[in-house]
């Protein structure tokens, strides 16, 4: 059969996070999604529990027996990400915490999460990648291609912000992704084409990245 991913991966250029209620599904809500339209720089690692490992020595300290157990799956994924901008509404829905209001300008500023507030149900991510050919870019579906990944359970917490005189800051956030058999296949307006609840990740092909918004958006 033929194999449309020979492709490789270039950078992020979108990024969906989508809050969760606490059995993992989506939570519907006024401000239970952000579209973040920016690129971002963004990383994910493998976490595999050790094989088992059983020794026998004899009596002069020789091993005579040895056996290594079959590789063992993920159980978690180590997540590395830094946004660009200081975005009240992002944090809050990847850190928890509140809000700052405004009534004539809306979210003006972010209080950190305490004890009572912080998101300890976390949130989906979704991310869109290019996905390049070669020296061109991939179409799929007669379309330029995307690498679309989905994690469906993350929990973040903020890295190091360092606010120097000569450069721009940037939000360094480090995660853990895990299973979440409520998550299903995601967002009901746009979702993963199979259900990934029992996989710490997935990917796909995608023929299009959502339109973004700085902001919160509802999901219904």
């Amino acid at each position: 059969m033929p194999n449309a991913t020979c492709a490789q991966l270039l950078q992020v250029w979108h990024a969906r996070i989508i809050r969760l209620d606490d059995t993992g599904d989506v939570l519907a809500g006024i401000d239970s999604l952000y579209e973040h339209d920016r690129p971002i720089t963004m990383g994910y690692t493998e976490t595999r529990p050790d094989r088992v490992r059983i020794e026998q020595q004899d009596g002069a300290g020789e091993t005579c027996g040895l056996y290594q157990g079959p590789p063992r799956a993920a159980e978690t994924i180590e997540l590395t990400m830094d946004l660009c901008q200081l975005d009240a509404e992002l944090m809050e829905l990847l850190l928890g915490g509140l809000t700052i209001q405004n009534g004539s300008y809306g979210s003006v500023g972010y209080l950190a999460a305490t004890s009572s507030d912080i998101n300890t149900d976390g949130v989906a991510l979704e991310t869109w990648s290019i996905a390049w050919n070669g020296n061109s870019r991939k179409t799929y579906l007669g379309q330029p291609a995307w690498y679309r990944h989905v994690f469906p359970k993350t929990t973040w917490q903020l890295g190091q912000v360092t606010m120097a005189n000569d450069a721009f800051s940037t939000i360094p956030l480090t995660g853990v992704a895990e299973v979440n058999p409520g998550f299903g296949t995601g967002l009901a307006t746009d979702p993963f084409p199979t259900n990934v609840g029992s996989h710490p990740y997935a990917w796909v092909l995608d023929d299009s990245i959502p339109a973004g918004a700085c902001g919160y958006q509802e999901v219904a």
